[in-house]
């Protein structure tokens, strides 16, 4: 008995200390001080109770920044120890927070997460002075879909099978057709990796001949003065790299790393994105699939087998 409460107490008592530790959280954004905040978060280790994890933290343009924070609240009742609770996404001007959107995890009837705002902040002159600005420097509109994104990987050859990450592809597909107009697209974008890939694709244009204009050569010179965080892999090792040390992985690159790849065989690779798959298949995925039939045969013999045998049969 005497056992029982004393987990009970551990278990209110850990919940206790990660609500405090959260509501401080909410409160250092509430007062909108960004240096405040970001020091808390970045002391998260010596907390026993919640994690905060910089997804993302780098430049929009010259003076703002976007953000992204996984809280994770340890539970120490919970065999992973850990429980991913919420997201905050957060755009600051100098050291004011000015926009940010606390979202909660939610596991729907069908198991699907989906994160649902649960609390929000805009300041609206501040916001309005970010989109003017961007659109003073790259002469199109600020396009918020591109913000906040962790999806988009930096990388080339990468997974098990080695495959070329989405917009490596597209940008392939992009030289073999010479768009440049899409690529010039790329670089005015508000996402770091969708610039890295556009600056990638002007220096093979470059190599290959291609004048580039007064605004094009401004753009690549602003771009390439970005800083922060950007999502990058190679081989089986995904991880986030400052954007300054692969921009200079990119200026030093030889032509023939910079070639356009001819799509595998098995793959019809367009603008779209997505892979679409022949009738060829990689020797991973067979190999997957035949475990897969091999371990649902010997399950259903065992059940056969134990199906005799409790009926006396065996």
């Amino acid at each position: 008995m005497r056992a029982h409460l004393i987990l009970i107490l551990l278990v209110l008592f850990s919940v206790a200390a990660s609500s405090q530790s959260f509501e401080k959280m909410r409160l250092l954004l509430r007062q909108q001080n960004f240096q405040a905040f970001k020091a808390y978060v970045d002391n998260s280790y010596s907390k026993q109770d919640v994690s905060f994890t910089w997804e993302l933290l780098r430049t929009v343009v010259s003076g703002y920044q976007e953000g992204m924070v996984k809280v994770d609240a340890k539970d120490s009742t919970s065999r992973a120890k850990e429980l991913y609770l919420y997201r905050l996404n957060l755009i600051t001007s100098g050291n004011q927070i000015i926009f940010y959107d606390l979202q909660k995890k939610k596991i729907d009837d069908r198991s699907y997460m989906t994160f649902e705002t649960e609390e929000i902040f805009r300041s609206e002159k501040a916001m309005s002075d970010l989109e003017r600005k961007f659109k003073d420097i790259y002469t199109v509109d600020l396009n918020y879909n591109d913000l906040f994104q962790n999806s988009i990987v930096y990388g080339r050859h990468c997974g098990i099978a080695g495959e070329n990450p989405e917009y490596l592809q597209k940008l392939d597909v992009l030289l073999e057709n010479q768009d440049v107009e899409e690529i010039s697209r790329w670089l005015k974008s508000a996402n770091a990796e969708k610039q890295l890939y556009a600056i990638r694709g002007y220096k093979y244009l470059a190599s290959q001949g291609y004048k580039l204009s007064e605004e094009e050569k401004g753009l690549l010179t602003i771009a390439g003065k970005k800083d922060g965080l950007v999502s990058v892999c190679s081989g089986c090792t995904y991880w986030s790299e400052d954007f300054q040390t692969v921009l200079s992985e990119i200026s030093s690159s030889s032509v023939d790393d910079l070639k356009p790849e001819k799509p595998r065989e098995m793959y019809g690779i367009g603008l779209g994105g997505h892979s679409a798959r022949k009738k060829s298949y990689p020797f991973t995925t067979i190999l997957g699939m035949s475990a897969l039939f091999l371990i649902s045969v010997y399950n259903l013999l065992k059940y056969i087998r134990s199906r005799r045998h409790a009926t006396g049969k065996g």
